[in-house]
């Protein structure tokens, strides 16, 4: 059973009359103060008025109240609020996220600390690499600081209700020790303390993992992954199990945006959403492929069982400094719209599509009124299935901002 402490948080969490719950991804904002003027770490300076074009989190909240009036009922931030510990850049982070989470009308923040919020080399404080995260104002990571106590304390915390189960980790729990400061880890005894947890509460349609480091390497970078999760691929295989209910990852920490299906034996493995960051400056490797980005989330419960799978689409924007928030471009990692949940074959639905739309030209209109499904595919998956009917079956999809906006037959 949940405890009400443990609901207390989420009590005013409800969705609106569209039964879709909106989720902002806020990422690895990195604020900077002082920057060396030839190796600036991110784009967001303290120093720069929010006003100014060059602002990113000034030119977001005119994204936000802009023509489309963007909203999101959670705000999800998986961790480097600020830049290598500073405490005026952590606090600075802190205040902007809640300056966000205002103008979206965000009923709930779930924030995970990241290594730069933690002080692991004790330049700011007194041997308590956490403090830094503790002094915060509003308290960090929640407003309740029972709910706060439990998590510095076991490395964790579960949020729960009718509608949502929340485990947030703190993957940079062990960076006080030398040895760990250059990656993250979850504990044998944390994974044993999550899975008692999720088997006394029972299966929950929609379960929402929120940690900094992820849980498995990024193997399509050229540089070496050294610094994912240790233990990240036994939370993935007996926790963010489907034997609790359908699982999405929302991670930050490589700046590396990617949306793709966790490793594991089960067809309904956890969606994992790797994020962009909202602010940093980004490596010349990483810049060839990936841009700063800011996403909305939009998941739909009451169709995840009938799919058998977590179920969405997603929104992107890229930063561009003096330009500011535009729909996501080509290279920037995630496309302005996409979806995830669908894991049917790619050569499978090539033939679904084949056999369904013997039209010479097909609108998306009617391509969705016959195939909603194909809303829910991952980027990957798209360009795949676009690939095979290509060969296969000499059809041509033709893609509008990352969405399939026609389907039609080679002559």
């Amino acid at each position: 059973m949940t405890t009400e402490r443990e609901a207390h948080l989420m009590t005013s969490l409800s969705l609106q009359g569209d039964d879709v719950l909106r989720v902002a991804v806020i990422s690895d904002v990195h604020a900077e103060i002082n920057p060396e003027p030839d190796r600036p770490y991110s784009f967001l300076n303290m120093d720069i008025p929010a006003g100014d074009p060059r602002n990113p989190i000034g030119a977001l909240c005119r994204l936000i109240s802009g023509p489309e009036k963007l909203t999101a009922d959670i705000i999800v931030c998986p961790g480097d609020l600020g830049c290598k510990a500073r405490p005026a850049t952590v606090q600075y982070g802190w205040q902007q996220l809640h300056r966000l989470a205002a103008d979206l009308k965000s009923q709930l923040i779930i924030a995970a600390p990241g290594n730069h919020d933690f002080d692991s080399r004790c330049r700011y404080g007194n041997y308590e690499p956490s403090q830094v995260l503790k002094n915060l104002s509003p308290l960090f990571p929640f407003a309740d600081k029972a709910t706060n106590d439990d998590f510095w304390a076991n490395h964790w915390v579960c949020l729960c209700n009718d509608l949502l189960r929340v485990i947030l980790v703190d993957s940079s729990a062990y960076h006080a020790s030398p040895a760990e400061i250059e990656h993250g880890r979850i504990a044998e005894e944390t994974l044993h303390q999550i899975e008692q947890k999720l088997k006394s509460q029972g299966n929950r349609s929609l379960n929402l993992l929120v940690c900094h480091h992820h849980p498995e390497k990024h193997e399509d970078l050229h540089a070496a992954d050294y610094d994912h999760m240790q233990g990240g691929q036994a939370l993935i295989d007996q926790v963010c199990s489907s034997v609790f209910g359908h699982w999405l990852v929302i991670h930050g920490h490589r700046h590396h945006p990617k949306l793709y299906y966790a490793r594991g034996a089960t067809q309904d493995t956890p969606v994992v959403f790797s994020a962009g960051s909202l602010c940093a400056v980004l490596s010349p490797e990483l810049a060839t492929i990936a841009r700063n980005q800011f996403y909305l989330l939009e998941l739909t419960p009451s169709l995840f069982d009938q799919s058998g799978s977590c179920v969405g689409r997603f929104r992107s924007w890229d930063w561009a400094c003096g330009r500011g928030w535009n729909p996501a471009g080509d290279g920037s990692g995630l496309p302005p719209r996409g979806g995830f949940g669908l894991r049917v074959p790619p050569q499978q639905l090539a033939d679904k599509i084949d056999e369904s739309f013997p039209e010479q030209l097909v609108k998306r209109a009617v391509i969705l009124e016959r195939m909603p499904q194909l809303d829910f595919l991952t980027p990957d998956g798209l360009e795949e299935m676009c690939r095979v009917l290509n060969e296969r079956h000499r059809m041509d999809v033709t893609l509008d901002r990352g969405q399939i906006s026609e389907i039609g037959r080679m002559i």
